[in-house]
């Protein structure tokens, strides 16, 4: 694993990312199966600030003796939360890679697909039949709603987030049922990264 400090015109001309890393197939070392690798990526002292995290998968992750071997997903956080930053993302050429993914840290809601399909009511009978079918469908609405307050949430927390105590980010790569990391022979990875020092910056300014 490589990490690199991009260069203020490097930083400027690309959206403001400070911090490339790399990782190829060489840095998944796990041998034991169905057991994850995490990567400390970066140290993040308190004062630091993550604004941006997003991803380039410039070669698909793979065991090129194993077809099978065919879900290799990395979350990226920190110790508190593996996936602060980057849900679930699938690498693996084996499986349906993501070339491109930039930081939510939360998967977006699904939707009950509240839909009212019971016919009007035309007397005491079927008119109840619709109240019921209302209701039924209202829930399923605040269902919605509540999923999408929370990834909002989510998307808030995973922007923006200040650093009371030293951290780290992680790289959380997953494996699979009878399979060991160590095993992937192919494979390179560019994480992007926006980090702030809130410390360095008080200083800066008079």
């Amino acid at each position: 694993m490589k990490t690199s400090n991009l260069t203020l015109n490097e930083s400027a001309a690309n959206g403001g990312f400070t911090h490339r890393i790399e990782i190829g197939h060489a840095d998944l070392t796990e041998t034991t199966t169905n057991t994850a690798q995490v990567l400390e990526a970066l140290t993040l002292p308190a004062g630091a600030v993550v604004l941006n995290v997003a991803a380039k998968l410039i070669t698909p992750f793979k065991d090129a003796s194993d077809n099978a071997f065919n879900n290799v997903a990395i979350e990226i956080g920190d110790g508190a939360d593996t996936d602060r930053y980057l849900a679930s993302t699938q690498i693996n050429e084996n499986g349906t890679e993501i070339d491109f993914a930039a930081g939510s840290g939360a998967a977006a809601p699904t939707q009950t697909g509240a839909t009212v399909a019971t016919a009007n009511g035309s007397d005491a009978a079927t008119t109840q039949a619709l109240a019921n079918a209302l209701k039924v469908d209202y829930n399923k609405t605040i269902t919605d709603v509540g999923a999408l307050i929370t990834a909002v949430a989510a998307l808030q927390a995973a922007r923006g987030h200040a650093y009371v105590a030293a951290d780290t980010l992680d790289i959380k790569v997953g494996s699979m049922s009878a399979k060991s990391l160590s095993d992937i022979d192919t494979g390179l990875l560019h994480v992007f990264v926006t980090v702030a020092q809130l410390n360095t910056l008080s200083e800066a300014i008079d």
